[in-house]
């Protein structure tokens, strides 16, 4: 496997961690700006998602290198498309100012509890 894939599968592992049973009993205003940019950020990461479920499958298979490397290129190029997903929303609402992380953690835990634990991720794409 390529070496600059392992950052990358670092990234992509960390995006696996979820608590889906642990929900806030606090919630931003309905038509909030944090509200808005959560629901944006689970529309915009739902296929890098999956791929990351899938990796963490795959894991525990033995595949032919070839089919590891596309795979890995395959979520490279969904990376890059939340990326620019997320640059849409981020054109609409502005980013987030730090002190706003846990509150936008908060409201995505609500819209897909799956990505609220991975905060790095949550930070790089949406906070100043």
């Amino acid at each position: 496997m390529p070496k600059k894939l392992y950052p990358f599968l670092a990234l992509c592992l960390l995006l696996v961690v979820a608590c889906e049973n642990s929900h806030p009993t606090t919630a931003v205003q309905p038509d909030s700006k944090q509200k808005k940019m959560a629901r944006a950020f689970c529309e915009c990461t739902a296929t890098l998602q999956q791929l990351n479920l899938k990796a963490t499958r795959l894991q525990q298979k033995t595949m032919p290198q070839d089919s590891v490397t596309a795979f890995f290129n395959s979520l490279q190029v969904e990376y890059n498309n939340t990326k620019t997903c997320l640059a849409s929303a981020i054109a609409q609402y502005g980013k987030l100012k730090p002190e706003d992380l846990e509150g936008m953690q908060l409201q995505i835990r609500l819209e897909c509890p799956a990505m609220a634990d991975n905060r790095d991720f949550i930070r790089e794409m949406l906070v100043e």
